[in-house]
């Protein structure tokens, strides 16, 4: 009975702790590729 509880906790704090990272590292990654773009808008001037 104490183990269910605690298993479903622990289950959320994993998905909450996952997407939080998938979300810094997409958001990480579109600015690393607006950073690339406007160096290459930069190059071409």
């Amino acid at each position: 009975m104490v183990k269910g509880p605690a298993l479903k906790r622990d289950l959320l704090l994993f998905i909450d702790l996952f997407v939080s990272n998938r979300a810094t590292l997409f958001l990480g990654y579109k600015e690393e590729k607006e950073k690339m773009g406007m160096e290459l808008v930069v190059s071409n001037c």
